[in-house]
């Protein structure tokens, strides 16, 4: 991975709603690459990163791993 990789997006799966309220709360502006689905468990399901050196991948939690450029 490049030292210049910046994440562009996240996908995260909660159990409960709010994070986002509390998230834009803490920040003092909407959270808008930040994307919450409803779900049994919390983790992340997809990172889309800028300059990720490596093609679209899963990593071996699931997650999807995706190069914006």
């Amino acid at each position: 991975m490049a030292g210049n990789a910046k994440i562009k997006e996240l996908k995260l799966t909660m159990k409960m709603k709010g994070l986002e309220n509390d998230l834009s709360i803490l920040f003092g502006e909407p959270i808008h690459h930040i994307v919450f689905v409803a779900g049994n468990e919390v983790t992340i399901k997809e990172a889309v990163i800028k300059g990720f050196s490596q093609s679209d991948k899963v990593d071996p939690n699931g997650e999807k791993i995706f190069d914006s450029n």
